[in-house]
């Protein structure tokens, strides 16, 4: 049976939105924050991982014949729970960003007018980007019933404590007793249940 189009068409929106949200949010912060602190020390990786997820996506929402070894036999049910669920990212995509606002950098470390924000997602969650990240990959990869965009979350989420541990050196160092404080209330990628 042919894999119903439009389940790769709402793939391509919620890429294309979800490119445009970022970009838009990075390049105003890039504009109008202040300088980084120290040169970021992995730029090249970034841009290297970037390069390489760009090229992995466009193949699989450009969906080649070469590339269909890595779907699932998902019911078209469970597909559209996925297209559900990556729509409803977007808004708090845009949320995350728009809190951040010019504190936004390519890696973890900060500008020279960087704050400590702890408003909006913060409130609850210290790296809301990254958790909700996490689920847009589960739901594109319902989406698109593909268990190759599974496995890169899956990759993703295995590097992400090195990278928030990175981080949280970084603005523990910065912001001192301040982010420990808050460190200890919020929750990593998603809030903290409490007892």
């Amino acid at each position: 049976m042919p894999d119903p189009p439009i389940f790769r068409w709402i793939a391509v929106g919620v890429f294309l939105a979800a490119i445009a949200i970022s970009g838009t949010y990075r390049l105003r912060a890039e504009r109008g924050g202040s300088p980084l602190l120290e040169r970021a020390p992995d730029r090249a990786a970034v841009a290297v991982l970037r390069v390489l997820g760009a090229a992995l996506w466009i193949l699989v929402l450009a969906d080649p014949p070469w590339m269909r070894w890595s779907r699932l036999p998902l019911p078209d049910a469970l597909r559209w729970v996925g297209a559900g669920l990556a729509l409803a990212l977007l808004p708090l995509f845009v949320w995350i960003l728009r809190t951040l606002g010019r504190n936004i950098t390519i890696s973890f470390v900060t500008r020279r007018e960087h704050s400590l924000v702890t408003t909006g997602p913060y409130r609850w969650v210290r790296h809301p980007l990254y958790g909700a990240g996490l689920v847009m990959h589960v739901a594109l990869a319902l989406l698109l019933a593909s268990w190759l965009v599974a496995a890169v979350g899956l990759v993703i989420l295995a590097l992400l404590p090195w990278r928030i541990r990175r981080e949280e050196d970084h603005l523990a160092a910065r912001f001192g007793d301040a982010y420990r404080d808050y460190r200890r209330r919020s929750g990593s990628l998603f809030p903290k249940v409490r007892p």
